[in-house]
């Protein structure tokens, strides 16, 4: 994702990942220019195109849905993803406020956040919090450290104590024996 510029990410293809800018459950006040700059959003039409040109995605792809149908006992697929740079300066943009992952499609099952950067040494670490649950969860220290939750439950970004960006990619896992459903909010299907 090294060439993601002002909300865009071109793909060897030719084809083009772009931010959104319209959600506005963040912990600061909503920013919809910072927004589209600092998200991408990898949608379900786009999946073929990413996972062909965007170096490493398909890898993870592969190894996280191996990885969640070993625990959760059930088939899945990955529906759409989204990407985000996180830091003290996008809170008005990624950092999210208490949300669900099936705002916009019901039958989202999975979320598994991966963070792509690694901590510096003695930073403190990414967190995010589930609603009723205690403590925070907290991101390992290392590049691919992930976090897993049912996309139900209702969570929030935790404000970084680091000064640090992160970068993120969000996956968002259906049950491979899903239905045709076809609508979204965001653009997410096209």
């Amino acid at each position: 994702m090294q060439h993601w510029n002002d909300g865009v990410l071109p793909l060897d293809d030719g084809r083009k990942i772009y931010g959104w800018a319209t959600y506005g459950k963040t912990l600061s006040s909503h920013d919809a220019e910072l927004q589209r700059q600092h998200t991408l959003l990898f949608t379900h039409a786009m999946l073929p195109s990413v996972r062909q040109h965007l170096p490493g995605f398909l890898a993870i792809e592969r190894a996280l849905t191996e990885w969640l149908q070993a625990e959760s006992k059930q088939a899945v697929e990955l529906f759409y993803a989204h990407g985000l740079r996180q830091g003290p300066h996008t809170l008005k943009s990624t950092g999210f406020d208490v949300h669900q992952d099936t705002e916009d499609f019901a039958f989202i099952e999975y979320t598994i956040v991966v963070k792509l950067t690694p901590d510096e040494l003695g930073e403190a670490p990414s967190a995010m919090r589930v609603v009723g649950a205690d403590p925070h969860f907290y991101y390992k220290p290392h590049a691919g450290a992930s976090g897993l939750f049912r996309a139900r439950v209702y969570h929030a970004s935790v404000a970084p104590k680091s000064p640090k960006e992160h970068l993120k990619i969000a996956f968002f896992f259906r049950l491979a024996d899903h239905s045709a459903e076809q609508c979204g909010k965001r653009g997410l299907d096209g």
